[in-house]
């Protein structure tokens, strides 16, 4: 093999190897930022969802859905639930039917962690646990980020492009 194409060969593997390495790392700080940009807003709704149903005792599932309406986009396969400590019962849920009921371990683990994130299914669960009017609470949110996936895996498909041409070229 003459020198000349063989030189073209190397600089062309260093190229993409380099294009790969800064591929990955920016789809891996996309996936990061979208991961902690979901976490914070869940952790927020959460909150507020909790001090607008502890604040009024009389605010049912009717009156609570129209207020996050009205300060929060609506989630997908969004899930809220309050219970209350020791005896973890369900002082809240959205859930009308099809309830998730939370393992003992789980709430557990919230409880001695105060702030609990975790993933299933690509649905993703924030629990908290609150102490409000000298009553303790835990709080577990969930919701499917949808735009946050769909901007990922375009992302993901742009940066795949990106190394193929520049490959090819």
């Amino acid at each position: 093999m003459q020198i000349r194409i063989k030189l073209i060969l190397q600089i062309s593997l260093t190229v993409a190897i380099i294009l790969s390495i800064f591929s990955i790392s920016m789809y891996n700080l996309a996936a990061n930022f979208r991961e902690q940009e979901f976490k914070s807003f869940l952790k927020n709704k959460a909150l507020l969802s909790f001090t607008l149903i502890i604040n009024d005792n009389k605010a049912d599932s009717v009156v609570l859905n129209k207020l996050k309406d009205v300060y929060f986009d609506t989630l997908q396969k969004e899930h809220f639930t309050v219970y209350t400590l020791p005896n973890n019962h369900i002082i809240y849920t959205n859930q009308l039917s099809d309830k998730e009921n939370y393992s003992e371990n789980l709430l557990q683990k919230i409880y001695v962690k105060k702030e609990f994130y975790f993933e299933k299914n690509q649905v993703e669960y924030v629990g908290l646990a609150l102490n409000k009017n000298n009553r303790e609470y835990i709080v577990i949110l969930s919701s499917f980020n949808s735009g946050g996936w769909k901007t990922l895996d375009l992302y993901k498909k742009i940066q795949i492009l990106r190394f193929t041409l520049v490959v090819l070229l």
